[in-house]
Order: structure tokens, then sequence, then C-alpha cells
């Protein structure tokens, strides 16, 4: 770090341990917390930023990872993390390089022999009432976590959020005395465990008593939590192409015609192992047809954003490199998907890395697997980060 730069996480003794709460948000958790564990992590973060050129752009990013916006932290942390892989893979870069046709500025300009590219990243957000509701329902939990018992953890097996804060802390002490007339030893079926139920004007919760393992009941935990168990939310389909597509749209003509290929890299956090969801934000969603006399068979439909020959869609987009699951403690989960656009104007130049790349050829998709492990790639050891997160025993 260089000495007229501010450092980005604070400078000071930490002593809290504590895991993060439900209102607390990536920044203000690792600036927090205490632990051998948890300064690589930060430190990792710090050499990144330390990475960037120009102290305008190094004042920039370390004001939005600051700010407390759980939204901003993650644009950065993807922001960061093209950086780095671009610098590692032999790119000269230019951040926020200058158009000629229009005032508008990409995040990158990536080059390297003779070959160049733009990139644009982006992590799709969440609306306000979205964001507000999720927030009333953080504050909701951990109020009632704060609560101490110890013969019983709780579950929790419904919950409606209202359209305003509820007395949490009220029902906090009405779980606290229910709890206390409860005999651990008698629930031995958590099928049948105790349960607890309250309501408040809009707001509805329901709670189950489970008892504690015998040989620690009666003793206090350390970093204790009264919610053990969250199941709470209820069963639902799940379509994870909306939120790509949605991202994709809000980028795709930011900057009209480029004379360069143009990536959009996308910051995700989905549960997407086998790529379903992407394949179907790309190349259409799956689908079923029936024919009188024969078996049914499978097509995709016409809602990919790449579209399908001969009438490909969104051919400014050279390619999309997916991010998902980005953290700077778990850099080897990370999963890094390049979608290389089958009909691109200007096809991308490939890309070395943490990367898997998915190419359409003759109608088939094929993959390609990372060339370099992301540990490895990023000079980091394994396991990665060293030591133990949450070195005290916990129950």
């Amino acid at each position: 770090m260089r000495d007229s730069r501010p450092p980005v996480f604070d400078v000071r003794e930490r002593t809290n341990t504590a895991p993060a709460t439900h209102e607390e948000s990536s920044f203000p958790f690792l600036n927090r917390v205490a632990g051998e564990f948890w300064e690589h992590p930060r430190r990792l973060i710090q050499d990144w930023c330390d990475r960037l050129a120009d102290d305008e752009d190094y004042a920039d990013v370390r004001g939005r990872l600051r700010s407390g916006d759980a939204h901003e932290y993650s644009s950065v942390m993807l922001e960061l993390y093209i950086h780095e892989l671009l610098r590692r893979t032999g790119h000269q870069i230019t951040v926020h390089p200058k158009l000629a046709h229009t005032s508008r500025r990409p995040d990158f300009y990536a080059e390297k022999n003779g070959t160049g590219f733009y990139v644009e990243a982006v992590v799709p957000g969440a609306s306000k009432q979205t964001l507000s509701g999720r927030a009333r329902e953080n504050r909701f939990l951990d109020v009632i976590n704060r609560l101490e018992d110890l013969n019983f953890t709780l579950s929790l097996n419904s919950l409606a959020v209202g359209a305003s804060n509820p007395p949490a802390s009220k029902l906090r002490g009405a779980l606290h005395a229910w709890l206390r007339s409860l005999d651990p030893d008698a629930v031995t079926d958590w099928a049948t465990a105790p349960a607890f139920r309250w309501e408040n004007g809009d707001w509805a919760a329901e709670f189950s008593a489970l008892p504690r393992k015998a040989k620690p009941r009666g003793q206090a935990r350390s970093h204790h939590r009264a919610i053990g168990v969250y199941a709470h939310q209820p069963a639902q389909w799940v379509d994870d192409a909306v939120i790509i597509e949605r991202a994709l749209k809000s980028k795709h003509g930011e900057y009209g015609a480029l004379d360069k290929p143009f990536v959009i890299a996308v910051g995700l956090y989905v549960h997407d192992p086998d790529l379903w969801h992407s394949t179907n934000a790309f190349y259409g969603h799956e689908r079923i047809q029936w024919n009188d006399g024969e078996e049914a068979s499978g097509f995709r439909g016409l809602d990919g954003y790449f579209g399908a020959p001969p009438a490909w869609r969104h051919t400014n987009v050279s390619a999309v490199l997916l991010v998902n699951q980005l953290q700077p403690y778990h850099l080897h989960h990370t999963q890094a998907t390049l979608w290389r656009h089958p009909g691109a104007a200007l096809p991308a130049p490939p890309l070395d890395g943490p990367i898997d790349t998915m190419t359409m050829t003759d109608n088939r998709l094929d993959a390609t697997a990372a060339t370099t492990p992301a540990l490895e790639f990023f000079g980091l050891p394994t396991p990665w980060p060293p030591g133990v997160p949450w070195p005290k025993t916990r129950e």
C-alpha cells in the first residue's frame, strides 16, 4: 500500500470474534471480525486495491467498499476480481477508458498481443421494496437471536414479514418465558416439539423448541444465537435465468457500437452448479412437446439472450462472463464461466485462468475447463484462508 493512500480497512486491534449478524453486511463484518483467518481476506482485498494505478480509482473503490452498502461491496469485488484476472493474464488495463462517440465509459479496456476488448461489470440489484422487506426481516431475526436460553434452541418454522417493524423485543420476552416453562427432557421427537405461534398486525411467526444436547445443556454458549434452524422459507420454483437476462439488458446498449469486442461480466449469488439456469438464460428455457401418437420431445424456447440461428440476438455482446459466489475468503469456490456468443459481430478473444468456457459449435454446447485452479492462479495457499474461522468451541 502506498503511504499516500489510506488503508481500505481500519488499522486497529480487533477482539470481536462473533459471526456476522443478519443485519451486518460483508464489509462491516470483515472490518470488525477478529482472528488471523480473517486477516487473509482483508489483505487480499487491500492487495487488489493497491494494484489500481490511479489514486482516484483507488479512492473511488475504497469509498464504495466502506459505504456499508451491500450491493456496492459486491459490485466493487467483481470489478477488483476482473482487474486482477486481466492483470494476471498479461493484459494491459485501462480503467474507465474514454470513448470517441459517448461520454459514458465502460469499466475496463484490456489489451494483449495487439488484441483488445472492453469489459463492463454488473451485479443485479434488488428493488427498494425487496430491500426494505429484507431489512425488516433481518432486524427481526437479530432481535430474536439475542434471546438466551440454556436448555433450548429455536426452530423458525414460518414467518410472514409485515410492512413496518414489529415489537420483536416483546416477542423475545414472551419466547423466553415460554421456553422456561418447558422441560427439555420431555421433548423426544423434533416432529412433535412444542410450538409457539405469534401474530402482530401483518406479522406472523411460528417457532418450535428443540432441546439442546444433554452434555452442554445449562451452559452458556459462545456467540449464542437463539435460532438454530431456519425452516421458514416456503418451497418455490426458482428461475435465476431471469436475473441474468435482466442484468445483461441493463448494460448491452450502454455504449452503442464499439470498435472492439465487448464482454459483460455479471456477478451472481445463485445456486447453479450444473449451469441449468445459465444455459436457459443464454439459449432459451427447456420446453417439452407432445405430438399425437409420438413420444415427448425436448427443445429450447426462443427466449434466450443469444437467440438462435439464423436470428442471433444482441450480437454486439461478444461474450458474457458469469462470476458466481465470489467472496474473498472462498475464491476457490467461485464459479466463473465465459459464455461466448456464437453469432457475435466481434468475437471475444480467449480468456485464460480459473474460468470455464462455454462455446456453441454445430448446435452443440461444448465446455472447456479452466486452465488453472483459482488458488494457484491468484497465488494463494491451500487451504485458503489458512487457519480456523471460529477457533472457539461451539455447540
